[in-house]
């Protein structure tokens, strides 16, 4: 464009320079005209304030004639003679009035200064309106512009009314001021040259036109001034009018004159032309002043411009085309000589070196991004797609060449919610950064997921222009994250929430009950005996029937239920939206109790069972509303609900009610209790005699007695099954056999304890929790050999428990024992149903006949039978029998002849502290009573 060119911007910059200068020089003009025209209105304002006083003078001398009359004493008598005497006389006194005289109130003139028309005896004023005006005025009236009836001239008539005391009208004195008095106005107010004053009506004609009324016209100029005449006020100025006609320009003011009834206005006429003509004058000599100044500034500007920078510019504009055509060595010689250029030279060069570092480090982010491992894509402010690196269209499977000019979102085949697009948009209009995860698909179909920053691109304006997405692939991390989560909230082997998610659930389940009403129910279910599955059939099978268990349970129950696995063989079953009523409630969670308890009934078939599994479950039952209840304490609840059923006898059902929440502290006092009696040793050792059938005294059992710490002895029937639950008969069961090998060890310095021919030996229980401990065996090597007892003097007393689940350890355990020359001996012998093939399979020394089939054998044929198989099978066997229980001589005769070798009972003797057994040995008993 040509505006881009230096010249024309040169001469704009001239013409930028001189407009304000002749800007100025017009507005001094213009401001020197209107003060030339405010000035002659302020003094045609001047002038008229001269004629407003003429004005005044005038009135005050119409005031004093008519007053001088009407003070005189020919008028209060109403003498026509005299008075016209007197008004004829002040005549010659005022000689600007044509006529003075006298009306009567009723409007005939009885007295005049001159006399009256030939033919006319009498003159009536009636109906002028000086003379109305009068009749109600008490002081001069205004001026009525009339000619007069007496005289025959025109005049200014003013009326005057003169009242008796008592207010009564006397007579109207009246006075008529001569018209010449306004011609004679212009000679004594002294105007200046060129001024003209004139006195006009308000048909702008002048009231010193002797002319016939008929022929009188206005002034010229009236068209124009006659606009002004009904709005002209004193100071306006709208009073003022300039004129321009043959004469040159004038400034023309109307203003009125107040003292008639007809609207009079004076028209001053002011000269201008002289005095805007010179001001005129004084403007075009600046202009040609400017004019001169402007051309020669210019050319030197223009020599200037063409020395200093058009050849400046021309190597300017080629060293920046060399720029651009990729040259970085760029130098600009000879340097200007103004500092200014030679700045822009430096800055230039540095410039181009500073270019080119930017475009190698351009460069090298532009290889940066193209081999980053993590996805980068451009879009437009539209959102389409201007560029995208190598790892976008590794991950995405689309080429570059698909991309480009597309919308992201051909990624996403409705795995991303609705709703994340939604907040990205309005977290990007909103002008941040937006964080967020896309579930997108490659080209081949296969999904992916990706983490997602996008950032808006601004322009100087602020405006957005595009937008750079940064995507990283975490497809893997969020498969981790899920399996996290799975493995926190789920079990692995059923799929079922786990404790945690079910806590949560119940949390959820209480504050909904609280919103909205209702009732809820909480089922714990064990299986009964599932350790036995695990001992006997193997871990497999035991996984195999927790599987179908929770199989069952969601079966059973509504999907709105949560079905959970607390672990082990225990499960939990939340039940949702019952009645309000809670025993409603409760009828609901008992039928669904007996359906659970029914699924039961149907076989498990687990992988590698030789037969069908039968199982029964124990469920324990809570009831619970929206009141403040912890999801932890409906946990407890149902625990000790569920405790109680076991406690019965499992496969059954109980409801949770307060009191055996007593029961559940007592057995938690127990547990307690038990463990600060290991860490304080308040366990006591009692020893039961043996004897074999001559009375002698072969053998102890140890029996275990806590010590509590209000110093009563409590029997191991209380606390032995908490110890087995709670795993603390481990260390309880060490800690007695430790005590056994040490006594074992004192009694060889005690001559009572045995002879070395029939050395007495002690039996401690085993646990079949203890023995199944994988170091059991070295573990009781090692406390014999720290003892120093004899190992052939203990026996250690086993169930039959032990023997269930791997057969063949129990029997790799029990025969390192008896290398050792330990004694194993198979306690509670006939209460199970498989100890027959143990014997077969197992070498033991002993066998111990369980005290309830001694007890009853005498009356009881079972239980008679029993007694008598098992001492002669033990005796084919070549097995050692030792009947429990034995209370009265009659039991005592029949197991000896029975042939049973050795007795334990009160009838030997009863349970004594360890301490006094090496003094107070008891003599073979004979006939001791039960206790």
């Amino acid at each position: 464009m040509v505006l881009n060119s230096l010249s024309v911007r040169l001469w704009l910059l001239v013409l930028a320079t001189v407009l304000p200068m002749l800007a100025m020089s017009v507005l001094d003009h213009r401001r020197a005209h209107q003060a030339a025209r405010q000035a002659l209105r302020d003094e045609i304002r001047a002038v008229y304030l001269a004629v407003q006083t003429r004005e005044a003078q005038a009135l005050d001398e119409v005031r004093t004639a008519l007053r001088l009359m009407a003070r005189a004493n020919d008028l209060q008598e109403r003498d026509p003679l005299a008075c016209s005497g007197l008004a004829a006389r002040l005549l010659l006194t005022f000689d600007r009035f044509n006529n003075l005289g006298a009306v009567l109130p009723d409007g005939m003139v009885f007295c005049s200064g001159r006399p009256l028309p030939p033919g006319s005896p009498s003159v009536s004023v009636v109906d002028r309106q000086w003379y109305v005006e009068a009749l109600a005025a008490n002081d001069l009236t205004r001026a009525e512009v009339v000619i007069g009836r007496i005289s025959g001239q025109p005049g200014l008539v003013f009326g005057y009314p003169v009242r008796r005391p008592d207010g009564q009208l006397h007579v109207l004195l009246f006075a008529a001021l001569q018209r010449e008095w306004f011609a004679a106005m212009q000679d004594t107010l002294r105007l200046p040259e060129g001024w003209r004053v004139t006195v006009v009506d308000a048909q702008g004609v002048p009231l010193t036109d002797a002319a016939p009324a008929r022929e009188r016209q206005p002034l010229p100029l009236w068209s124009r001034l006659q606009p002004l005449a009904g709005r002209a006020p004193d100071e306006s100025e709208d009073a003022f009018h300039e004129l321009r006609d043959a004469q040159g320009r004038r400034l023309v003011g109307l203003l009125p004159l107040r003292f008639a009834h007809q609207p009079l206005y004076v028209v001053l006429e002011a000269p201008l032309e002289r005095t805007l003509s010179a001001i005129d004058d004084t403007l075009l000599r600046r202009l040609a002043l400017l004019a001169v100044l402007v051309v020669g500034v210019v050319a030197l500007a223009r020599l200037q411009v063409h020395r200093l920078v058009e050849r400046w510019l021309a190597r300017l504009q080629t060293a920046v085309a060399d720029v651009a055509a990729g040259r970085r060595d760029v130098v600009l010689t000879p340097r200007s000589p103004l500092v200014e250029f030679a700045a822009v030279e430096t800055g230039l060069e540095r410039m181009v070196q500073a270019l080119g570092r930017s475009e190698s480090e351009l460069r090298l982010l532009q290889t940066a991004i193209e081999q980053s491992p993590q996805s980068v894509v451009i879009t437009d402010a539209a959102a389409n797609i201007v560029y995208v690196n190598r790892a976008f269209e590794r991950i995405s499977g689309y080429p570059a060449h698909e991309l480009l000019g597309r919308n992201p979102r051909l990624l996403n085949r409705g795995r991303t919610p609705r709703s994340t697009y939604t907040e990205m948009w309005a977290t990007l209009t909103s002008g941040q950064c937006w964080s967020g995860v896309f579930h997108n698909t490659r080209r081949d179909g296969t999904p992916y997921d990706e983490e997602v920053t996008i950032a808006p691109v601004r322009d100087a304006n602020g405006t957005v222009t595009h937008y750079v997405g940064i995507k990283v692939d975490v497809t893997e991390r969020l498969k981790a994250q899920q399996r996290v989560h799975e493995l926190s909230y789920y079990d692995q082997l059923t799929g079922l929430p786990n404790r945690a998610l079910l806590l949560d659930r119940l949390r959820q389940s209480v504050l909904s009950l609280r919103r909205h009403g209702g009732s809820g129910a909480l089922l714990l279910v064990d299986i009964d005996r599932f350790k036995h599955i695990n001992d006997v059939l193997g871990h497999d099978a035991g996984d195999a029937v927790l599987r179908e268990m929770a199989q069952r349970l969601q079966q059973a129950v509504r999907h709105e239920d949560t079905v959970a696995r607390l672990g082990d063989d225990a499960f939990a079953v939340v039940l949702s939206d019952l009645s309000d009523h809670p025993a409603l409630a409760a009828a609901h969670a008992e039928r669904l109790a007996h359906k659970l308890q029914a699924e039961m009934l149907r076989p498990f078939a687990p992988p590698g069972a030789p037969q069908p599994y039968y199982a029964t479950v124990s469920i324990g039952l809570t009831v619970f509303s929206g009141a403040e209840v912890t999801p932890e304490s409906l946990l407890k609840q149902a625990e000790v609900a569920l405790f109680r059923v076991k406690e019965e006898g499992r496969n059954g059902l109980r409801f949770y009610h307060d009191s055996m929440q007593e029961a559940v502290r007592e057995r938690v006092a127990i547990e307690q209790g038990l463990r600060e009696a290991l860490v304080h040793e308040r366990f006591r050792l009692h020893l039961q005699p043996q004897a074999d059938a001559t009375g002698r005294i072969v053998g102890a059992e140890v029996l275990l007695r806590w010590l509590r710490d209000d110093g009563q002895l409590v029997a191991p029937g209380v606390f032995i099954d908490i110890a087995e639950e709670t795993g603390l008969i481990v260390p309880i069961g060490r800690w007695v056999l430790r005590q056994a090998c040490e006594l074992l060890a004192r009694w060889d310095s005690m001559p009572r304890a045995g002879t070395p021919q029939s050395p007495l030996a002690l039996s401690v229980n085993v646990s079949s929790r203890q023995f199944r401990q994988p170091d059991f065996v070295d573990d009781v090597l090692a406390i014999v050999r720290a003892s120093g007892a004899d190992p052939r003097r203990l026996v250690l007393e086993v169930t039959e428990s032990v023997f269930l689940g791997d057969l063949d350890d129990s029997a790799r355990r029990l025969q390192a024992l008896r290398a050792h020359g330990i004694q194993i001996s198979l306690d509670d012998f006939g209460t199970g149903y498989s100890s027959l093939s143990y014997l077969r399979s197992l070498q033991v020394d002993e066998v111990k006949i369980d005290q309830s089939f001694v007890r009853s054998m005498l009356h009881d044929r079972g239980s008679d039978a029993i007694v008598r198989a098992v001492i002669a099978l033990s005796n084919t066997l070549g097995l050692r029998t030792v009947a429990e229980g034995v209370e009265t001589p009659q039991q005592r005769d029949y197991l000896l002849e029975q042939g049973c070798r050795v007795l334990q009972g009160y009838l030997i003797g009863r349970p004594t502290p360890c301490e006094q057994w090496a003094s107070a040995l008891p003599p073979p008993a004979s006939g001791a009573e039960p206790g």
